[in-house]
C-alpha cells in the first residue's frame, strides 16, 4: 500500500470514529464550536471508500487566458480532487471555473479590502449585516479594514454570521477572513480544516498560521477538495441538484451550479451576486471544456 493510500485509509477510519461524536454542517450556520450539522463524517468516509484510485487524464496547455502558474494551479487542484475521490470531469471543471472566479488561481492574497467598493455593492454582498447602517456610516466603516471585518464577520456583526463562523473574539474576523483558492472564512472552518488536512498528511495548523492558505498552494488545493467532498454530499445540495454523491453529475452546467452554490454556502440560492459568480465560473469551465483538457470518458 502506498503512503498516500495509507493516509487515506487512516482518514476513512478517523471519519468513521468521528461520526460517533460529531456531525459536520453543510449549510450556512456553523456552530460556535465549529461543528457541522447535516452531512455526517460517515458519509464522507463512504465516499472516500468509493474513490477511484486512477488519476485524471488532463492537459491544460490550451487553458483559456491562463499563465503557466495558473495552469500549474489547475493541475494541483485536480490532483487534490483525485486524492479525495472526486474524479468526475464535470465537477473538476466546475471546481476550476469557481476557483478562477474566486481567486484567478492565485491563493497568495487574502480577501481584498472593501475600501474601494461602492456602498451599493457592499449592501448587495453583506445584506442584513450592514442594513442598519446609513450610507455615510458604511463609507466611514470601510475606511478601517479591521472594523469592517468585525462588522461583517465578527463580534460586531448584528446577525449570527460572526458567531456561526466561530469568530467569537475581537480580531478573529480579520485574522480568519477569506483565504486560499476559494476564500475559506471563519475560525471554525480554519479549525475544522486543520483537523481534516492532518488526516490526509498535511500537518499544518491553519488556526495558528492562517497565512499558510496564502503561501502553500498545495494546502489551499487540498482544502478546496475536502470542502467540495463534504458540501457536494450535503442534503441541501443533493435536494437542489439531484446528485447522489459528489461524482454524480452528468453535465457541466449542473455541476457548476452545484459547486458555485456549495462555495457560496449550500443554503444560499443562485440569485443576485451569487448568480453573477456562477455565470463567470460557467463561462470559464465551458471554454476549458472546448480545449479538450479532460478526457471524454472521465465521468463518475
Amino acid at each position: 500500500m502506498s503512503t498516500e493510500d495509507s493516509r487515506l485509509k487512516n482518514f476513512e477510519t478517523w471519519l468513521k470514529d468521528e461520526a460517533e461524536s460529531r456531525i459536520y454542517k453543510t449549510d450556512p450556520q456553523i456552530t460556535p464550536a465549529g461543528e457541522r450539522r447535516g452531512s455526517t463524517a460517515v458519509e464522507v468516509a463512504r465516499l472516500l471508500g468509493r474513490r477511484n484510485p486512477s488519476t485524471s487524464n488532463t492537459n491544460f496547455s490550451q487553458a483559456p487566458n491562463s499563465t503557466a502558474e495558473q495552469k500549474k494551479a489547475m493541475e494541483q487542484i485536480v490532483g487534490s480532487l483525485n486524492k479525495v475521490g472526486i474524479t468526475n470531469k464535470f465537477v473538476q471543471m466546475a471546481a476550476l471555473g469557481v476557483v478562477n472566479k474566486e481567486s484567478k488561481f492565485n491563493p497568495a492574497k487574502p480577501e481584498i479590502s472593501y475600501k474601494g467598493t461602492s456602498v451599493g455593492r457592499i449592501r448587495e454582498v453583506f445584506g442584513e449585516r450592514v442594513a442598519g447602517l446609513s450610507n455615510a456610516e458604511i463609507e466611514n466603516l470601510k475606511r478601517d479594514d479591521d472594523a469592517f471585518w468585525e462588522r461583517v464577520y465578527g463580534v460586531d456583526c448584528p446577525t449570527s454570521a460572526g458567531r456561526n463562523l466561530g469568530n467569537t473574539s475581537r480580531g478573529d474576523a480579520s485574522r480568519y477572513r477569506g483565504r486560499g483558492y476559494h476564500g475559506l472564512t471563519g475560525k471554525a472552518n480554519y479549525r475544522k480544516y486543520t483537523d481534516l488536512l492532518g488526516k490526509i498528511g498535511n500537518q499544518f495548523n491553519l488556526v495558528e498560521n492562517p497565512e499558510i492558505l496564502n503561501t502553500n498552494s498545495q494546502v489551499a488545493a487540498d482544502v478546496v477538495a475536502l470542502y467540495l467532498l463534504e458540501t457536494l454530499n450535503s442534503s441541501t445540495i443533493k435536494s437542489k441538484y439531484g446528485n447522489k454523491d459528489p461524482n454524480d453529475f452528468k453535465n457541466l452546467e449542473t455541476a457548476v451550479q452545484a459547486v458555485a452554490n456549495a462555495v457560496a454556502g449550500p443554503g444560499n440560492s443562485l440569485t443576485g451576486i451569487i448568480a453573477q459568480g456562477y455565470q463567470q465560473a460557467l463561462s470559464f469551465a465551458q471554454e476549458l471544456d472546448k480545449t479538450g483538457a479532460f478526457s471524454p470518458e472521465q465521468t463518475a
